[in-house]
């Protein structure tokens, strides 16, 4: 489930004793590739954005293994510890890799062709919370951590702005957030959070002044009693490819103009959903043991009246 949109997705399954890749082609729905693993990948996966790579950590989550899909064989590896926090593929042919030793956080731009490290950016930061996401370009990173969000730029290896968080309001704690998203042109960026009573709340930032363009308390209704949010092993929090609403837990769509939600995509499920177009929904669906890849059309004018 890439992190952000791409014209491509993998699927994993087991044949043979052996991990299994097959790797779609969304534009065309057709297979671009399919890959068996020499050794078994830990969830969670990342994919390139050009569809030519994957990557997850091996067995013992000492490394981060990266194969080329269309070439069929493993490409690189990476020496990580336990201080992984997370890791993505950034422009073509790199990763960002960021870690969490001794009180800091510290961000890497890996080439994989070169095996080296490009640019490593480090700020402080305790064991708390946080919150990362990828522009849509996957050019910069932003980091939501102890009240405090900042962006930057992965290629120049630099700190572009910081912008503290304003105060939240009753029951809710900097340390709930469990969701950042890019919007789909990258000028704005959202951020979702959770209050002590499992309420949540939207901020909305303008990305090229640090500007807060829209905070939306979702009061009138309680997320997670909906059946497949608190089990959701998606994205939290995904904007609509158009900008104008938003997506939480694959489940429940926000309107960006009103803050309320307005509409609950049936049917529940905890596999992971992405928003095609503001009708169109891809997903993974069926039995356990014969899941498929398929795409679902919202009834555009209730959506619309709704």
């Amino acid at each position: 489930h890439p992190s952000t949109p791409i014209p491509y997705m993998a699927v994993g399954r087991i044949e043979d004793g052996q991990q299994l890749v097959v790797a779609f082609d969304l534009s065309t729905s057709k297979t671009s590739a399919r890959l068996k693993l020499d050794v078994r990948l830990l969830p969670p996966l990342a994919m390139s954005p050009d569809g030519q790579y994957l990557a997850g950590l091996d067995e013992t989550k000492a490394k981060i293994l990266v194969y080329s899909i269309t070439a069929g064989e493993r490409a690189a590896e990476v020496d990580v510890g336990v201080t992984l926090d997370y890791f993505d593929f950034a422009g073509p042919g790199q990763l960002v890799i960021v870690e969490r030793p001794a009180s800091q956080i510290r961000i890497t731009l890996w080439e994989i062709a070169q095996k080296t490290t490009t640019a490593q950016m480090v700020v402080d930061g305790d064991e708390g919370g946080m919150q990362l996401a990828l522009s849509p370009g996957r050019r910069q990173i932003a980091l939501l951590k102890s009240g405090k969000l900042n962006i930057f730029g992965l290629e120049a290896g630099k700190p572009l702005g910081e912008i503290s968080l304003p105060e939240l309001g009753k029951g809710y704690s900097k340390e709930e957030f469990v969701g950042l998203s890019f919007s789909p042109d990258g000028s704005e960026l959202a951020s979702l959070i959770r209050d002590k009573s499992r309420n949540y709340q939207i901020i909305c930032w303008s990305v090229s002044d640090g500007e807060m363009v829209l905070t939306a308390e979702l009061d009138n209704s309680n997320a997670d009693s909906v059946s497949g949010v608190r089990d959701y092993q998606g994205w939290p929090l995904e904007w609509s490819p158009d900008g104008k609403s938003w997506l939480l837990f694959g489940h429940l769509l926000v309107d960006r103009t009103i803050g309320k939600i307005f509409w609950t995509v049936p049917p529940s499920s905890d596999y992971p959903r992405r928003m095609l177009h503001p009708d169109l929904m891809l997903g993974i669906g069926g039995r356990r043991s014969s899941l498929m890849l398929a795409t679902a059309e919202l009834p555009a004018e209730e959506l619309k009246n709704s």
